[in-house]
């Protein structure tokens, strides 16, 4: 499978009942900038937005039936998390983005009932786009128009709209990881080299007194 990439949207969770939550999952014609981790270790930022095209294939199956909502489940990664709380039951396009509705698991409510209660009440999404699925606009932007929906996250913020996606945050905690493991590494050589040092002294010690 083509690497997920996820990204926290601006929106704000309706109960629409006890066991049903919706929201904008995806808003279009807006641009926020993206940083995605490369595999060498170097992060990729670049403008980013939603076409209005860009679930089709998934919504065009859907009323073929064999339950291809359902596939696209609700997570929560918060923290330690929940784990899988739920799935989609459906997915809407009006003018200003998808729209979907998802159903908890019956043994999961009283848990997203605290979560909402805590504020962890926006949401993430994780897609991957389709070969040839990405257009690349005069200003540089990518927009993506062609993309599979894998599955929604409840996080603590959206930071779409005006701010670094959540992709940021997460290749800033990938950083500060290396980040620490060198300088792991670093205090390690520099307590060897110490202790190096230290028994050449006391050989040059014994040698000068000899």
């Amino acid at each position: 499978m083509p690497e997920v990439l996820r990204r926290a949207m601006p929106t704000q969770l309706e109960r629409v009942d006890r066991r049903t939550l919706a929201c904008r999952y995806v808003p279009f014609g807006i641009t926020a900038i993206a940083i995605d981790a490369l595999p060498d270790g170097g992060l990729d930022r670049y403008q980013e937005q939603f076409g209005e095209t860009v679930f089709d294939r998934q919504l065009a199956a859907a009323g073929k039936g064999d339950g291809v909502f359902q596939r696209v489940s609700m997570v929560d990664e918060h923290h330690e998390g929940l784990g899988k709380i739920g799935f989609t039951t459906l997915l809407r396009k009006e003018s200003d983005g998808i729209y979907g509705e998802a159903r908890l698991l019956p043994s999961k409510v009283d848990d997203v009932e605290a979560l909402l209660e805590e504020g962890i009440d926006k949401l993430s999404v994780e897609f991957f786009p389709h070969r040839g699925g990405t257009k690349l606009l005069r200003d540089g932007t990518k927009l993506r128009v062609d993309a599979h929906l894998h599955r929604v996250a409840l996080v603590a913020q959206g930071a779409y709209t005006g701010s670094e996606v959540l992709a940021l945050r997460e290749a800033q905690d990938m950083v500060a990881e290396v980040d620490a493991e060198y300088q792991a590494e670093v205090d390690d050589l520099d307590a060897f080299l110490a202790e190096a040092a230290q028994k050449q002294a006391q050989w040059n010690s014994r040698l000068t007194t000899t």
